[in-house]
């Protein structure tokens, strides 16, 4: 599996790729829409389900309940990260 980043790549194809007659703009739509619906590879911490700041009620640097390690930062990742909903 090849990782990409998807902002960058979105960015990409908005500054680079331009529509023409010879394409069909629904395409192009799905194409954007398929990219930006696609699954994150990497979760970071900040944005985890299970990263917390807090642990039975007191405060710390960064909790990770999935696999019990303290001291996690915001822009640390793992294998077991899932996004929290978006709004």
């Amino acid at each position: 599996m090849t990782l990409i980043d998807k902002a960058a790549l979105l960015n990409r194809i908005a500054t680079e790729v331009h529509y023409d007659s010879e394409h069909s703009l629904e395409m192009y739509a799905k194409l954007l829409s398929e990219i930006n619906d696609a699954p994150d590879a990497l979760i970071r911490c900040k944005d985890c389900i299970h990263y917390g700041k807090t642990v039975g009620g007191i405060e710390c640097q960064g909790y990770c309940k999935k696999t019990e390690y303290m001291t996690k930062k915001d822009d640390d990742f793992c294998s077991w990260g899932e996004r929290k909903c978006r709004d």
